[in-house]
């Protein structure tokens, strides 16, 4: 007990003394539940062990500009992690942000993303999905870091001198798991909350409000979740059942095990990212213009959208489909008569609205020249100048009937 208080001096002997009375009740009183709760506690520990020689691995490092009062780069360390899982067929990918921000200076900050490292892998060999990644590291950074505004179209790879598959852009810690821990691991280390409000002072550690408050209720809690005791309802129930057949020592004992209140579990180290919910899918407000002979016009709204980058759109001789990912899903019947390979499009950012023009394959002017007709001719006409021009006529013969 003596070398288990110099290695915590700051448990409180009252508390060590009370713990190992309880262990020594359970040794002599309970072997079975004694081994079985010490099992437990080396299981735990080997569990631990095993989970910190897996460690991220630094792979990319991208740049976005952002902005709080002023604009300034942040850096996104993209590490990949075996204990970061797969996602199943047609699941959502998953990505987890680091605990803390790192303030390089006045005009970079960096941040942390885990991601699994067959993903990544996956990822680096499709230029396809790079595109995408790069969106998805861009909003996945915005939702995280609500108090900054980020300029998504901005985001790009960073590469740094050294090894292609090592890169880091900030103090590296020795245990990159740090990055990922919700406490700082030593004062030099700000926390998220210190770097958002930009204080000078180091914050004050955390006192956790739900956990165990001494060694006693600590010890109980492990005892509980090793089911080496039950709850207090269940031990309540057991006690009005064989009070009248228990001896007084085992009573005592028993009353010294059970817990005073029931505590929370213990929050994680790692933090697990529930799935998000995909976004609804809009149809947009659009409106078509037929009226003009040389051309098919239609005009879509789509607020929100200020990259015209992010826009999708194909046409045939039949259709026209405009898509924005996750956001806006239009299909349009064409009319007849379209040369669809003569699609124009223009994106207005000040109304966030979207223009195609599209010609058609023969005009519809009506003040076109009308094709030649034939001259009209008199029969009647054509007959009295034949009659006139014989020589049978009297004009012919130089006379003139009256």
């Amino acid at each position: 007990m003596n070398d288990f208080a110099k290695e915590y001096p700051n448990i409180d002997k009252m508390d060590l003394n009370k713990v190992w009375g309880i262990l020594s009740n359970m040794q002599n009183n309970n072997p079975q539940k004694y081994k079985k709760f010490m099992d437990h506690i080396q299981a735990s520990q080997k569990k631990m062990i095993e989970l910190e020689k897996i460690k991220p691995e630094p792979r990319a490092v991208y740049v976005l500009e952002a902005a709080n009062l002023d604009k300034f780069k942040w850096y996104v360390n993209v590490l990949a992690w075996d204990r970061m899982d797969y996602p199943k067929e047609d699941g959502p990918l998953s990505l987890m942000a680091g605990a803390k921000l790192v303030k390089i200076n006045k005009n970079e900050i960096s941040s942390c993303i885990a991601i699994n490292p067959k993903i990544y892998d996956e990822i680096a060999s499709s230029p396809e999905m790079k595109q995408d990644f790069e969106n998805l590291i861009a909003k996945f950074t915005e939702d995280n870091n609500k108090d900054y505004r980020f300029f998504r179209n901005t985001i790009k790879i960073f590469k740094m001198k050294g090894d292609a598959n090592d890169q880091f852009f900030g103090p590296q810690p020795a245990n990159l798991i740090d990055c990922f821990r919700k406490t700082a691991t030593s004062k030099n280390d700000p926390d998220l909350l210190s770097i958002i409000k930009e204080d000078p002072k180091e914050d004050a550690p955390e006192t956790p409000t739900n956990g165990p408050k001494d060694m006693l209720e600590a010890l109980t809690q492990e005892m509980k979740e090793a089911k080496i005791i039950g709850s207090e309802e269940s031990e309540k129930k057991n006690q009005k059942s064989n009070e009248n057949h228990e001896e007084p020592n085992k009573d005592e004992t028993r009353k010294k095990l059970r817990p005073q209140t029931p505590k929370p579990r213990r929050k994680p180290i790692i933090e697990e990212i529930p799935e998000k919910k995909e976004p609804e899918i809009l149809k947009p407000d659009y409106k078509t213009d037929d009226k003009n002979p040389d051309y098919w016009k239609i005009q879509i709204s789509l607020p929100g959208i200020t990259n015209p980058a992010e826009i999708n759109s194909a046409c045939s001789n039949t259709e026209l489909r405009i898509e924005i990912p996750g956001k806006y899903l239009l299909s349009v019947n064409l009319p007849r008569g379209l040369k669809d390979e003569t699609a124009k499009a223009r994106f207005s950012n000040k109304k966030e609205t979207l223009t195609m023009k599209i010609q058609r394959e023969e005009s519809k002017r009506e003040d076109q020249a009308p094709a030649a007709q034939e001259p009209f001719v008199d029969k009647n006409f054509m007959e009295n100048i034949r009659k006139a021009m014989s020589p049978d006529s009297p004009s012919a013969r130089g006379t003139a009937q009256v």
